[in-house]
């Protein structure tokens, strides 16, 4: 669409306002002084992220949340079976793990073996994030790294995480 949306908002005083929502280009920009396309590339970056949530909506949005929820909490409770530390336990998609049993170098050749990326900190925990396209078996995979054997020994069905629902006000936005 060539050209501008105006979208319409609500300022802090409730009264109507009318915002720039999106705009194509530089169009701003008279086409002599316009030597960057700095600005197209971070539109775009927005844009995606804005089609992502209107393809999905809220309830798209709500579920695709809870599903990554549940499978950390499965990840973490896993993590503590297995013997290793969580630095919270007060997490979303993100989890900073002790590993126990293991050193760094055995846990990070493991996991370069796998073909799977950990953050390491310099204090030998490892960061782990799970996003809408991780599933149980990558769960799985996670795990195996962080077990003294190599190999699950426990089934993920097993593990007392019932699905979860988003509910905490600290991740509701």
């Amino acid at each position: 669409i060539p050209g501008r949306i105006v979208g319409l908002s609500k300022d802090a005083q409730g009264k109507p306002a009318y915002r720039l929502a999106l705009q194509t280009r530089e169009q701003h920009i008279r086409r002599d002084r316009a030597t960057s396309n700095i600005c197209t590339a971070q539109v775009l970056l927005a844009n995606i992220a804005s089609m992502y949530a209107v393809y999905h909506g809220p309830d798209g949005l709500h579920k695709i949340a809870n599903r990554i929820h549940h499978l950390t909490n499965l990840m973490a409770e896993g993590l503590q079976h297995l013997g290793c530390q969580l630095s919270s336990h007060r997490f979303f998609d993100t989890l900073r793990v002790y590993p126990s049993g293991m050193t760094v170098l055995q846990i990070k050749e493991r996991a370069r073996q796998a073909f799977l990326n950990l953050r390491q900190y310099p204090d030998g925990s490892f960061g782990i994030a799970l996003d809408e396209t991780t599933t149980i078996h990558d769960v799985n995979q996670l795990l195996a790294l962080f077990s003294a054997s190599g190999s699950l020994s426990l089934n993920l069905e097993d593990l007392s995480v019932p699905p979860s629902s988003i509910s905490t006000q600290e991740f509701l936005r």
